[in-house]
Parts: C-alpha cells; structure tokens; sequence
C-alpha cells in the first residue's frame, strides 16, 4: 500500500479499533501528533463510563461521521456491551467508515496477555504503558480474578462482530489490519513514520506478565476455557441474558 506523506494531505480522518492492550493510546497519540488531528481519545468509552449509559452516543457518533481532522479511538469490543442489560447494541452500525481515509483494525492476537495486562494495569490503578522510553516499569506481583477474564474475553468476541461489520462495508482500500507485536513496524511502514516518532524503545521490553501473577497455570487454564466457551456460543446464546458469555456482567467495571 503506498506510504502516506504528510505534505500530500490537507484533509484526514483516522480511525482506530482496538482490542484493549494493543498499544492503541500509543498508536492514536503518535499518528494525531505526525499529522496535526484532534485526538479523539476514546469518545464512547469516557461517555458511556461516565454516564452509565449509551445515551450520547448518536450525538457523539454524529461528530464521527461528520467531523474532519480527526483520530478516532474506539474500543472495538467493550464499547458496544451494556453490562446492565446484557446486551449487544448496535451503534457500530451507525458509524460511517468510508468517511475515513484509514481504518486501523488493531488486535492483540494472544489473548491470554492481553488480559493478563489488563489485570495488572486495573489491580494497580495504572492505565498507561508498562514501559516507557529507555525505562521498564517495575513489576510487582497480582491476581486476575473471574471478573476481570470476563470483561476482557466478552471485548474479544464483540471485536470480531464489529471487525467483520467494517470489512463487509468498508472501501477494502481504507482498511489497514495491525497486530500488537508488529504495530510500530506496520505503521512506520503505512504512514511513513521513523523511530524517532515513537516515544518508547521500539525492542520488546514488556513486563512478564505470567512471572509475576499469582498461580499462572491455573488462570492461563481458565482464561483459554472462557474464551474457548464463548467463541462457540451462537449469536443466539450471546442474546440470551442468562447465557456464560454474560457471567459476571453485573459485577464488571463499566
């Protein structure tokens, strides 16, 4: 796909949905700064978090569609569950994707670390990186209970409803699909960026989540059963308020 430049470009929108723990904020912060947009760091999870509800989404989905000069972040799973009423809505579906210049499909494929990060980001009241550049955060021992396996496996399988909406209504040329372990090579390569544009080292230097968490077999094991039931769960036991898949619902962090 041919590199875009910044002195080809007067007008853009971006749009990044993610799986969380995907370097997402990473992504949105370096491509909002290289290309002078707005960063729209997660619209619908601020609102919704605050009002305990969905209502303002049409409004802010309205200024997705219409607004330019923008980075668009949107959690392509958890943002569209409501816990309270065991629901998938649809909103995702009122979100104009052709109207972006790029699509950013950003995943975290290995599941298993990518919640055990949520848990140790959550547990430690730390929502940023576990790194930073030149310098590794020290890791501290934590325990991944239920609660938090489900929030995080339920984002998973919402993600690939919604993935697979953009793919069957979006112009294939806009779509750009990253993975967490090649994101910084991919978008260097996509939207011509250096290392220098990053403010982390760009070696792997993550914590090892699964030296520090308490009991690792046991909730490794419990992490690839929930995920293994939920992915064989029809849409119609997703439906149904008293299917596994909303386990734990009520008692989750919105």
């Amino acid at each position: 796909m041919e590199q875009l430049k910044l002195k080809q470009i007067n007008c853009m929108k971006i749009l990044i949905v993610y799986t969380p723990r995907s370097k997402s904020t990473m992504l949105i912060n370096i491509l909002s700064k290289k290309f002078h947009l707005e960063n729209c760091l997660e619209l619908l999870t601020r609102s919704r978090r605050a009002n305990q509800n969905f209502n303002e989404f049409p409004e802010l989905i309205h200024r997705i569609n219409t607004e330019d000069n923008i980075c668009v972040k949107i959690t392509g799973g958890n943002d569209f569950i409501d816990l309270k009423t065991c629901t998938i809505i649809n909103n995702y579906k009122n979100i104009d994707y052709n109207s972006f210049d790029r699509v950013i499909l950003l995943s975290r494929d290995n599941y298993v670390n990518a919640v055990l990060s949520y848990a140790y980001m959550d547990q430690l009241n730390d929502r940023t990186w576990h790194r930073q550049k030149g310098e590794l955060k020290i890791g501290q021992p934590y325990t991944v209970n239920s609660l938090k396996i489900f929030y995080m496996l339920r984002g998973y399988i919402v993600y690939n409803y919604v993935r697979d909406f953009i793919l069957k209504n979006t112009d294939p040329k806009k779509i750009l699909e990253y993975e967490f372990e090649s994101v910084e090579t991919s978008a260097m390569h996509d939207f011509n960026l250096s290392a220098s544009d990053f403010d982390i080292d760009l070696e792997d230097n993550q914590l090892d989540y699964k030296q520090l968490v308490d009991n690792p077999e046991q909730t490794i094991e419990e992490i690839h059963e929930v995920y293994n039931r939920m992915n064989q769960l029809s849409i119609s036991d997703i439906n149904n308020a008293d299917s596994f898949f909303w386990k734990y619902a009520k008692e989750a962090i919105l």
